[in-house]
């Protein structure tokens, strides 16, 4: 697959996290006759069972060390360091924060591997390829979809921010939730001899997160009824 490779892929060449043409471009890989005929040909990429079970066994998202388990099952020659890169240019989806069992953890979608696959396939393959002008048909064929058509006006309104503005707004979700989990954590240290002001501020701070919720819970729907 290399030896093939005519002229070389840059990230920037990739539909970023966010973006319409991703979401669908990383949902048909698998199923592109080239890609299947790469892995056929040695290309050590994921299959679409594969990614299925990973995305079942991960249904609540994926910790860092699960995704250094799965590379090494894969035998996949990826550092973190390299991953953290492609997190920072927007390749790869972030990490969210949660509060789990009283400890703050981070987790990856579960799709994760899928979005690190395509990457992975489309580096490897050069522009040249068959394989990336198959990818490139994929794109032109939903040139004219609405929510493609939509993410070129984010390009307009929210040209500032580089995944959209629908990632703005559940990164800022979880900003608040995380803004919460420590405001509480101060309020009970500051307050913790006066029961009526720790309740009062604790009671401020549980609807400013059941407030966060409903913001999550219009996303979602807007997410969905976009096909974003």
């Amino acid at each position: 697959m290399e030896k093939k490779r005519e002229t070389k892929l840059k990230l920037d060449d990739i539909p970023k996290i966010g973006t319409a043409g991703r979401e669908i471009l990383v949902r048909s890989l698998t199923e592109l006759d080239e890609y299947k005929k790469a892995i056929d040909e040695g290309f050590s990429g994921f299959s679409e069972e594969e990614l299925k079970t990973i995305e079942q066994k991960y249904t609540t998202g994926m910790q860092r060390e699960d995704v250094q388990y799965e590379l090494k099952e894969k035998k996949w020659p990826l550092n973190i360091n390299t991953i953290k890169h492609y997190i920072k240019v927007g390749q790869l989806p972030k990490a969210t924060c949660c509060k789990k069992e009283g400890k703050t953890m981070y987790f990856y979608p579960k799709d994760f591997m899928r979005h690190l696959n395509l990457i992975r396939f489309l580096l490897a393959t050069g522009k040249k390829s068959d394989s990336f002008a198959a990818v490139v048909k994929v794109l032109a064929d939903i040139e004219y979809r609405d929510d493609v058509l939509m993410d070129k006006h984010d390009d307009e309104c929210y040209k500032e921010y580089d995944y959209g503005f629908l990632h703005v707004i559940y990164i800022g979700i979880d900003e608040i939730r995380g803004g919460v989990y420590y405001g509480e954590k101060a309020v009970k240290a500051a307050f913790g001899n006066n029961k009526e002001k720790e309740n009062k501020y604790l009671k401020l701070l549980d609807k400013i997160s059941h407030l966060a919720d409903e913001i999550s819970k219009v996303a979602d729907i807007f997410k969905k009824e976009s096909g974003k």
